[in-house]
Parts: C-alpha cells; sequence; structure tokens
C-alpha cells in the first residue's frame, strides 16, 4: 500500500536516475525494494526485525551474485 504512493512517473524517474548512476559509474543498483512484503515494513521505510532476518540472506546472495568479486 505505501509503495503505491508514489506515481508512476515518480517511480519512472526513479528508475532513471538508478540507471545513470550504474551508466556513469559502472556500479550495478540492487534494487530489493520488493523483496519483503509492506506488514514488514514498520513505517514504510524500516524493517521489522522479522523483515530484516528475510531481507538479510536475500541482500546477501544478490551482492554475492553482482559482486563476485568481492572478499
Amino acid at each position: 500500500t505505501f509503495r503505491g504512493l508514489m506515481p508512476p512517473a515518480a517511480q519512472a524517474s526513479a528508475a532513471e536516475h538508478l540507471a545513470a548512476v550504474t551508466r556513469e559509474t559502472g556500479v550495478p543498483v540492487i534494487d530489493c525494494r520488493g523483496w519483503v512484503d509492506d506488514r514488514e515494513l514498520i513505517d514504510g521505510f524500516h524493517l521489522t526485525q522479522a523483515g530484516a532476518a528475510e531481507l538479510t540472506p536475500k541482500r546477501a546472495a544478490a551482492v554475492r551474485t553482482t559482486f563476485p568479486d568481492l572478499p
């Protein structure tokens, strides 16, 4: 519900900006905004402990896949 408050034009603008950052820096963006259900967001931004426990392994796997040369 909370994420739905962002108008499509604003979502598109944010996506364009992040794509530009990736092009300019060569650093990919890992968009994990949709990886945890809204019920696990305390205030629309911050995860509950259960949400963090759910997101952390997913994010770790994405970082390992996206940046395989990191120690």
